[in-house]
């Protein structure tokens, strides 16, 4: 491989952990040999990528039936999944980096009214936060939202954390 090469992975792999991608940040590291810096968004990746892989040998299987059975194939739309209300699944390394942030930097979640540029920058860092509901399906930039807003969003979130954390 061409040093060229190696620093366009790497460009292409800090961008990836920028944007918080973990499937290509997983499969970027791996094809420059990379140590990860972000661990978490790394495993994470490396889990989306066992998902994929997974489902990819499964509708080969099919697709090879088909042929067989000269079928035109499916066209390859996204199965739709069912909306379970507005619930995010969040892995327990992102929620310990979470309330781990937060305690180093004292923020008192019960405070909700004090610290708001913290707090919004830790909600957007560790759990990747740009946009929070208003209510009934409505959305709003994180930056735009009043501060009250932020605070118990800061509060539950945290106080959700240390109960998935055992704390």
């Amino acid at each position: 491989m061409r040093i060229e090469d190696i620093c366009q992975i790497d460009l292409m792999r800090k961008q990836a952990l920028n944007r918080r991608d973990a499937l290509n940040y997983f499969n970027l590291c791996n094809e420059g040999g990379f140590e990860p810096e972000a661990k978490d968004l790394y495993e994470l990746g490396e889990l989306e990528h066992y998902l994929e892989s997974s489902n990819l040998g499964k509708s080969n299987n099919s697709e090879s039936t088909d042929k067989s059975s000269n079928k035109k194939p499916e066209s390859k739309k996204p199965i739709r999944q069912r909306k379970s209300g507005r619930k995010r699944r969040v892995s327990t390394v992102v929620y310990r980096r979470f309330v781990d942030d937060a305690n180093a930097m004292r923020l008192n979640p019960n405070e909700i009214l004090k610290n708001i540029p913290e707090k919004m920058r830790i909600l957007k860092k560790d759990l990747g936060y740009q946009k929070l509901y208003i209510g009934k399906g409505k959305k709003i930039s994180i930056d735009s939202c009043e501060n009250g807003r932020i605070g118990r969003v800061f509060q539950n979130t945290y106080n959700h954390a240390c109960k998935i954390l055992g704390r």
